[in-house]
């Protein structure tokens, strides 16, 4: 069944059509700093994804998948983080040294 948004007599959009513009004034955006412009990214809610400028729900194994590589990368990034925090504080201390 096909619905139409009527005004003044006239069609403007079916029902179709109004759904996805409703969805994609839900969705909100947030501003991020990409090669010194500004752009804006798409913010979704936690179990989604954004695909197409949309946020789209993502499937039980793709979660539990995403969980598993995030675990991983943490035990990765804590063994590294004592040379991490080395070499960070020695650039920060060559900056400092030169006026930066």
């Amino acid at each position: 069944m096909i619905t139409v948004l009527w005004i003044f007599n006239q069609v403007v959009m079916t029902n179709k059509e109004y759904n996805k513009l409703y969805l994609s004034l839900l969705e909100k955006f947030k501003v991020v700093v990409r090669d010194k412009k500004r752009v804006k990214k798409l913010d979704c809610k936690p179990g989604y994804k954004a695909v197409d400028g949309r946020c789209i729900k993502m499937s039980g194994a793709e979660k539990l998948s995403r969980q598993k590589a995030g675990k991983k990368s943490a035990k990765k990034r804590k063994s590294k983080q004592s040379s991490i925090t080395k070499k960070t504080n020695k650039s920060l201390a060559k900056r400092k040294s030169v006026g930066l």
